[in-house]
């Protein structure tokens, strides 16, 4: 009798580090599962191309302010002559004194963009031709001169 008792003593030492290891498994796996299963409660049931548009449509005014400011510091800071600047879908539109219109993009470097104005402007001058369109929103700039 002793020896079956014993027997299933050990038995059940050796069962419950098992038994835990199981118990641990099992929660874990059901809390990431859980999770997994809120998170995808919260995604749309659709994909829409239009989710973007409007979020880029919506901005604040105060932060097109800021970034115009931004804007304008580093023209003037490069000594270049504008008379207003306008956000557009994406980014700027400035128009200069001599007439002729920048178009910027806001997903670009704002400083490197305002360099290839500068350089662009210097070789027109040179050239003496006059702009009356310059696309800075592409990989290589659009000029439409007069």
């Amino acid at each position: 009798m002793f020896t079956k008792k014993r027997k299933l003593r050990n038995h059940t030492k050796k069962l419950k580090p098992i038994i835990w290891i199981v118990v641990l498994v099992l929660v874990s796996s059901m809390t990431i599962s859980g999770y997994l299963y809120l998170s995808e409660l919260h995604k749309p049931l659709f994909v829409t191309p239009l989710s973007s548009v409007l979020s880029e449509n919506n901005t604040n005014s105060s932060d097109d302010q800021t970034h115009i400011s931004v804007v304008e510091a580093k023209l003037k800071e490069k000594n270049i002559d504008f008379s207003e600047i306008k956000p557009v879908n994406g980014g700027y539109r400035i128009l200069m004194k001599n007439g002729g219109e920048v178009l910027f993009s806001s997903h670009k470097d704002i400083a490197l963009q305002i360099s290839s104005l500068q350089f662009i402007l210097s070789r027109l001058t040179m050239e003496s031709k006059l702009f009356s369109r310059l696309d800075l929103r592409f990989d290589k700039p659009v000029v439409v001169l007069q």
